[in-house]
């Protein structure tokens, strides 16, 4: 890529994500973020028709055009909120909105027809999230962690006391399918230090629990979903020692299945209003896909839609399926596949043209990698490669938009994302052995030019280092970026025979490494006394996910001019 084509800068970028659906599917909400700010958009596709939908757009306060039936509206509220917030429209134009910041957490209620905002209440909990209310005497719930030993259900509502606690579980509960209308029972899935995860019902009126869905004693059983009219739920299990995903009606009748046309990488997102047809999300390495699964009849039919990666949550309408979707060219947006297989996005403000993004292929280089590579067909003559080591332990690369990777490959850097596959078919990112072979593989794929830049975040920042000390001479450079460090780390002793430069970025607000750590490492490795390739360090005023994942556009600037040329940002960057 000595000459590349122009590509769009990734600051262009408008990407939505924190996706939530009502109950009834009709609205869904997002966080739209784009370089200028994050803020809070509502879709409402309560109108139905045949033909492609022309969407209109309005903020609050204001008076919208005329909408024809079939026309779904798009409110954009002039909202601005934190990237991280989790939403949750009630269906009626509200939206719950959660936003957690260190050990607390803040409900607002956000209400049409001008921007009125009311917060809920506050609580002292983390890694929450938002539950749908069957029943429209309350807003909504929050499950959250209290403390690394107990799990709370809070009720929300508008009126006081805004958040009620309702009932406290050991351990860290997860999801969330009611079993009734009345928002009384509550199944969730509970893990507990010494048990296995097991389905256990949450009774919210007594504040009580009890166990609900095991089926062995060493088994991990989960509850997956419940459709309320026809009793079908959805469980997945490793009763058998190997991982399943089935289902059973609840009306006393019968036993849990197992259909073998279901496998493990089966993730159940939604039912659809008939209780019919089960929408599921199907993982196969960097890629997911869509199927329909129609539990009476066994019959599983694969739906149409380009190669990329799926959200979380959908709704299933008939045979029409609205879903996040997001590819290495497309940043991620909501999409509409229709019956007939067509697949449509939610369009975009009009602006002058731009370049296209960035393409990727996905390739497999031997040893159970498969990566997702960027620089084309010509990435094994371009002068610099990066080797990009997730920022997660045991997590994937997915085949979606990567901010960090477009700008890279805008400025002739090809990116190496690798992907490991185990003998048991299990996925994940490769080890310290594994990054090694890795390096050797690609140093002999380029003769004559650089070696790889290593390149990760949190795990894969330690990784990183890890390598660049075990195999000098392997690699042309390091980045790592709020690396996993301890306290008495050996990391430096293990970075000593390093012949590479070292680009080290930690955030001030790191909740998970703090920040004393990464000076220590920097006095050992880059001393008045010591003697060695070059070393640069700076810190930004961040917490370690947003460091370790690279999410600003700011940092982004920076890891790339070093990665392009070899030479550090000056200290000090805020």
């Amino acid at each position: 890529m000595s000459a590349p084509a122009p590509i769009r800068p990734a600051t262009l970028a408008v990407a939505r994500s924190n996706f939530g659906f009502s109950p009834d599917g009709r609205e869904i909400a997002c966080v739209r973020t784009s370089a200028e700010a994050s803020t809070l958009e509502l879709w409402s596709f309560a109108a139905r028709g045949a033909r492609p939908h022309v969407l209109r757009s309005r903020r609050f306060g204001q008076i919208p055009g005329k909408i024809r039936p079939s026309e779904p509206e798009l409110i954009h509220h002039s909202k601005a909120v934190d990237p991280y917030a989790q939403v949750l429209p009630l269906g009626d134009g509200r939206v719950l909105l959660l936003t957690e910041r260190g050990d607390l957490a803040e409900l607002e209620l956000i209400a049409p027809p001008v921007p009125r905002t009311h917060i809920l209440g506050q609580v002292r909990a983390a890694d929450g999230y938002l539950l749908p209310s069957p029943s429209a005497a309350q807003l909504g719930f929050l499950v959250a962690r209290e403390d690394p030993e107990q799990t709370a259900v809070w009720r929300l509502t508008d009126g006081p006391p805004g958040v009620e606690p309702l009932v406290r579980l050991p351990g860290a509960a997860s999801g969330g399918v009611w079993l009734d209308t009345d928002a009384d029972l509550l199944a969730l899935n509970l893990s507990r230090p010494g048990h296995a995860v097991e389905g256990v019902l949450a009774d919210l009126r007594r504040g009580s629990w009890q166990p609900l869905f095991s089926l062995s004693p060493g088994s991990d059983d989960r509850i997956l979903l419940h459709h309320q009219r026809s009793k079908l739920l959805l469980v997945r299990s490793t009763s058998t020692g190997a991982d399943r995903v089935g289902w059973v009606l609840l009306d006393g009748a019968g036993s849990v299945r197992f259909p073998d046309r279901l496998c493990p990488t089966h993730i159940p997102l939604t039912v659809d209003d008939g209780g019919q047809r089960v929408l599921l999300r199907r993982e196969s390495g960097a890629l997911s896909a869509l199927d329909l699964y129609s539990p009476r009849d066994d019959k599983l039919t694969a739906l149409t839609l380009p190669p990329g990666r799926t959200g979380d949550q959908a709704h299933l309408n008939g045979r029409t399926v609205r879903v996040p979707f997001s590819s290495p060219a497309r940043p991620s947006t909501l999409v509409t596949v229709s019956p007939s297989g067509s697949c449509s996005a939610i369009p975009e403000e009009p602006g002058p043209e731009q370049p296209p993004w960035a393409s990727a292929d996905l390739l497999r280089l031997g040893g159970g990698i498969e990566a997702i590579v960027y620089g084309g067909a010509k990435w094994r003559s371009c002068e610099h490669v990066v080797l990009a080591l997730h920022h997660t332990e045991g997590a994937l690369w997915r085949w979606e938009f990567h901010p960090l990777f477009q700008d890279l490959a805008a400025v002739g850097v090809a990116v190496i994302a690798p992907n490991h596959r185990a003998e048991d078919g299990k996925w994940g990112g490769p080890d310290l052995a594994g990054v090694i072979s890795l390096g050797h593989h690609l140093r002999s794929q380029r003769p004559g030019l650089p070696g790889p830049i290593l390149l990760g975040g949190g795990h894969g920042g330690r990784l990183a280092l890890q390598a660049a000390g075990s195999t000098p001479g392997l690699w042309s450079a390091c980045v790592a970026l709020a690396p996993l460090l301890t306290d008495d780390d050996e990391l430096a002793r293990g970075m000593e025979a390093n012949t590479a430069p070292v680009l080290l970025v930690h955030g001030t607000g790191d909740e998970t490494v703090p920040v004393g750590r990464a000076r220590t490492l920097r006095r050992r490795l880059a001393g008045p006394s010591v003697a060695g390739p070059a070393f640069r360090y700076f810190e930004v005023d961040a917490g370690h996910d947003a460091v370790a994942a690279v999410d600003r556009g700011t940092l982004r600037e920076k890891v790339v001019a070093f990665c392009r040329s070899g030479l550090a940002p000056s200290p000090g960057v805020r």
